[in-house]
């Protein structure tokens, strides 16, 4: 009887210690990963310069005079080779007789431009530093419908072995004047990429 007793007294402690065995701790379950973005996805894009906010420019030497085309003339023989003067308008130095001290050449603006650039390279056949003035005049319409000039800019400085620039405000002009007046008359005024821009 005594044997019986132990028995039914080990059975349950046995059978619970094999439970334990079989069903162990469980895995701990591992979270889904999130998907990650490639720095291009994550950085925000930046946009590139607007190519119509850059003023537009329009070389002279395409645009025909409104008056004064008589006195363009061309690159002498020595300087024709040269790319830099490829958009260079040229100006031919007065004969300076009584009747003829400066020469002109006008353009129509129609108020579309802002400014005038350009850079004068001067040439004489005789005498390279001889001296050149260079002016640029602007006309706006008055209410009675004539045209009022006003001077813009001007360049008296340069030579042939130093050229220098020539700049000149033009905004709201109905029209500009290049006016050149020469030391000696064998010579040319040389605008290197003369210019209107918007």
């Amino acid at each position: 009887m005594a044997l019986v007793a132990v028995a039914a007294y080990l059975t349950p402690l046995l059978g619970s210690t094999d439970h334990a065995k079989t069903s162990g701790p469980t895995s701990p379950s591992v979270p889904a990963t999130a998907p990650q973005q490639s720095p291009t996805d994550s950085a925000p894009s930046t946009p590139g310069p607007d190519p119509a906010a850059a003023p537009s420019a329009a070389y002279l030497a395409a645009i025909s005079p409104q008056a004064g085309g008589s006195n363009l003339t061309d690159l002498p023989r020595e300087l024709r080779d040269t790319s830099e003067f490829d958009q260079a308008v040229k100006i031919e130095c007065p004969s300076n007789q009584s009747n003829d001290k400066m020469r002109d050449v006008i353009y129509e603006l129609r108020g579309r431009y802002d400014s005038f650039e350009a850079t004068v390279r001067p040439f004489f056949a005789n005498q390279s530093d001889a001296v050149m003035y260079v002016d640029v005049f602007a006309a706006e319409r008055a209410r009675d419908g004539s045209l009022i000039w006003t001077k813009r800019g001007g360049q008296y400085t340069a030579t042939a072995a130093q050229p220098a620039p020539l700049t000149a405000v033009v905004d709201g002009a109905e029209q500009m004047k290049i006016q050149v007046r020469c030391e000696l008359p064998d010579g040319m005024a040389i605008l290197v990429d003369a210019a209107l821009r918007e």
